[in-house]
This record gives C-alpha cells, sequence and structure tokens, in this order.
C-alpha cells in the first residue's frame, strides 16, 4: 500500500508530537500535579510479549464502573491480549488491572459509543466521529480497524492501590 503526501506529513506530525507530549505527560502524571492531566489520561505499564521488556506509556481512557475504555493503535495492545496483567497511575495512584481486547466490530462500536459520549476527543484522535444518532460512523469504525485499532478494558481490582 503506497502512502500520499498528506498520510507521511500526518504520520510525521502524530510521531513529532509523541516525541514531546509522551515524556512530558509522564512527568506530569508521576507528580504532584497530576490533576491537570489525571481526568482524562493514566499511565499504563505493561510488559512487552516478545521482549520481556516493561513499557510505560500515557494514555487517554473513559471510566465505566471500575471498568476503563481504551481507544488504541498502532500495535502495542497486542501485548494487553490474553488478560494481561497491568499497572496503572491513575489519579496520582498506582493500581492493578487486568486487561480484555476487543477487536470485534460490532463490540468496538458499542465501546465507542461510549468513548464518544464521554470524550469526542478521543474519537477523534482515532479518527472516528459519532453520527447523528451517536453511534460511531461505521466508515470511520472500518477505516480504524484497517489501520489496526482496537479497544481495551482495563478491569481494576478491587483495593489493588499500590
Amino acid at each position: 500500500m503506497m502512502t500520499t503526501p498528506r498520510a507521511e506529513r500526518k504520520r510525521n506530525t502524530f510521531r513529532f508530537i509523541q516525541a514531546v507530549f509522551n515524556p512530558l505527560s509522564k512527568t506530569i502524571l508521576r507528580s504532584p500535579l497530576h490533576g491537570v492531566m489525571s481526568s482524562k489520561l493514566l499511565l499504563i505499564t505493561f510488559t512487552g510479549r516478545k521482549s520481556g521488556k516493561e513499557f510505560t506509556t500515557p494514555i487517554s481512557y473513559v471510566r465505566q464502573g471500575d471498568t476503563l475504555l481504551l481507544a488504541v493503535g498502532g500495535s502495542w495492545w497486542k501485548n494487553l491480549r490474553g488478560g494481561a496483567t497491568v499497572w496503572l497511575r491513575l489519579h496520582g495512584e498506582r493500581r492493578f488491572a487486568v486487561t480484555e481486547v476487543v477487536t470485534d466490530k460490532e463490540a468496538m462500536s458499542e465501546v465507542y459509543q461510549v468513548i464518544l459520549a464521554k470524550n469526542p476527543t478521543q474519537g477523534r484522535f482515532m479518527g472516528i466521529k459519532a453520527g447523528s444518532d451517536g453511534k460511531p460512523d461505521t466508515d470511520d469504525l472500518r477505516r480504524a480497524i484497517e489501520r489496526g485499532a482496537a479497544v481495551v478494558k482495563v478491569h481494576l481490582k478491587a483495593n489493588a492501590v499500590v
């Protein structure tokens, strides 16, 4: 598949933003100043399935009870398949959780409806807009899936603040 100059510029802009934003977000979310970001961002720490290395990345979330909904792209989320155990930095606290990866289009559509209602920016970041009925645009969702998008449900463990 050949990339267009526009797509390449968009990818390079995204990489630049990540290179600046991720380290800054990590620092703030680990600090006493985390409150300026904690309502929409968390840090997730997981183990690479091939390398065995530990990785930490900031990511936007939507809370639904004791479950956090993450709209994810790229391939890093594949490390979270199979009920992976992760650590979160959520509202300044370190929390233990278990993941559930959702890749089924219909199930993703249901989760994206919640995400788009509570945090439309997260949907826009993934290139998914809500239709007039509040449901994700089916073409946007299809394209996002083709680009490697998935949804991760992060199930918080009760009394697991560390």
